[in-house]
């Protein structure tokens, strides 16, 4: 089954205001060139917000089109990046390492009890990432073994604790682990 996509139609006056303020949208799109998106992306995003803003604009108002146009050009590219962010920071522990010593997952990493026939180096490299891991950290490493399907969000919650904060743990254990 094929989808439709929503068609816009524009009046001759929203087409005037597009056009005479796609250098806006270009300087706008300027502004946000360290948010690591590819540039295509970020002008793709204030062109949309811009014909938003003609779509949207209110004469009757007592704002220019341009001042109402760069806030809603900002957030539409805001909405980008967070779209395309939402899940570049969860850590999955059958995610790859990327790392150029150690090969494998974050899985990996963790020591099996149960398996007697690693090799000693392993075993104590393993040892000493452990006992590097705060009571927190483990706390989390223990959650996201027994559930690994659960989001950044979702530790959060059960461990009474913001999403950041859960981000910036996993990260200490990724670089005690990868040590």
């Amino acid at each position: 089954m094929a989808t439709r996509r929503k068609t816009r139609m524009i009046t001759e006056k929203q087409r005037e205001l597009i056009e005479n303020n796609i250098g806006l949208a270009k300087y706008t799109a300027k502004k946000f060139h360290t948010m690591h998106l590819e540039m295509d992306d970020i002008y793709s995003a204030a062109y949309l917000g811009l014909i938003k803003a003609a779509e949207k604009f209110d004469e009757g108002r007592a704002v220019s089109f341009s001042t109402f146009a760069i806030r809603v050009m900002e957030n539409e590219i805001k909405m980008f990046w967070r779209r395309e962010r939402k899940y570049d920071n969860l850590y999955y522990l059958d995610a790859p390492m990327n790392t150029e010593q150690k090969e494998g997952t974050f899985k990996d990493t963790i020591p099996d009890p149960l398996n007697r026939y690693l090799w000693p180096e392993q075993l104590f490299d393993m040892q000493r990432g452990v006992n590097q891991l705060k009571r927190n950290e483990w706390r989390l490493l223990n959650l996201l073994i027994e559930n690994p399907e659960l989001t950044q969000k979702e530790c959060a919650e059960r461990l009474n604790r913001s999403q950041p904060q859960v981000s910036r743990l996993l990260k200490g254990i990724r670089e005690k682990l990868r040590q």
